[in-house]
């Protein structure tokens, strides 16, 4: 009798418990019939298909996460808990609510629109006082908000120092801030760091960036890749500060990344790009400087500091006279 007893005590705890981690999302949305609608993080968790503008998820998490939405129209952050989630479109905005933290992320989110439509303050300011005050899950979220809106060092310092221990802790403020560390790399006044590609000159021998970069040269490096349009629209640019500047005092060092050695070697030849090149370094001096697009155009100093950062267009031609003038 006692043991039946226990095993009915133990049963119903499981049960209970069981009932406190369950979710339940049910989504109403102007969407194409028929179309998938997924959970995903990191990956796809689940998927559900918009039946008569409906859909629904079921299934157990034992803390709240932050999640995306995938519809057609796009990603959508948000948070999985315990409880029901309700998911609505009106009027092509989306809205979270029905548990503690969906209710607050939409209640952040009203405080951020209205601060952007009223410049009440700014919606940088804004996004830190609410990250100051969740660290959560919904902490989390705002502040991959505001970090991938804001692609800017000041700002990832701001965040930084309004964070708490969960934020911090999470493998996406991890992510965050190895990028930012890499920005720091390419802040004006920060000396060079160096990077080595094993087979990175045109003759496949190894080389490094401090062969040409803090040798009493101002050196500008151009990170670019043969299948950039953007970039080829520089190259007009570059030509002329090379043909007009190159010598004892000053040099250009393309760096291709992210391309295939032939296809770097091809572009080099046919837009005769006549100067120094280091190929195939692929992703090292992205995530060393911190680099999300290309190109991207550094002037470094003789002794080998950042001048100038993302320089385009005319622009280039400016900055580089100004330095070899000595007027900055």
């Amino acid at each position: 009798m006692k043991k039946i007893l226990l095993f009915t005590t133990l049963a119903t705890l499981f049960l209970a418990c069981n009932n406190q981690d369950k979710y339940v999302i049910n989504g109403s949305i102007d969407e194409v019939e028929g179309a998938m609608v997924f959970l995903f993080k990191e990956g796809i968790k689940d998927s559900s298909i918009i039946s008569k503008k409906n859909f629904s998820f079921r299934g157990i998490v034992k803390e709240a996460t932050p999640m995306s939405l995938l519809i057609p129209t796009g990603f959508y952050d948000f948070i999985l808990e315990p409880g029901t989630i309700n998911i609505r479109t009106e009027n092509g905005e989306i809205s979270f609510s029905g548990t503690p933290l969906n209710n607050a992320l939409q209640k952040a989110r009203e405080e951020l629109d209205k601060v952007q439509r009223q410049g009440d303050g700014t919606v940088i300011d804004c996004y830190a006082k609410l990250i100051k005050e969740n660290d959560n899950a919904l902490g989390i979220i705002l502040c991959s908000e505001v970090l991938q809106k804001y692609d800017d060092y000041s700002v990832y310092s701001l965040i930084s120092d309004k964070i708490g221990p969960y934020v911090s802790n999470s493998t996406q403020y991890a992510s965050f801030s190895k990028h930012f560390k890499g920005v720091a790399n390419g802040l004006e006044g920060v000396m060079f760091s160096d990077f080595t590609i094993p087979d990175g000159s045109l003759s496949r021998k190894k080389i490094s960036l401090s062969d040409y970069v803090g040798k009493g040269k101002f050196i500008l490096v151009d990170f670019w890749a043969s299948w950039c349009r953007p970039c080829k629209m520089e190259m007009p640019y570059i030509k002329d500060v090379f043909m007009k500047y190159a010598g004892k005092n000053f040099d250009v060092l393309g760096v291709a990344v992210s391309d295939s050695p032939t296809a770097s070697l091809k572009a080099i030849n046919e837009e005769d790009l006549n100067w120094n090149h280091i190929i195939n370094a692929q992703k090292i001096p992205m995530e060393l400087y911190g680099i999300n697009g290309i190109p991207r155009i550094i002037l470094f100093s003789p002794e080998g500091k950042v001048y100038k950062n993302n320089l385009r267009g005319e622009q280039i031609e400016k900055t580089v006279r100004e330095a070899l003038h000595g007027i900055k």
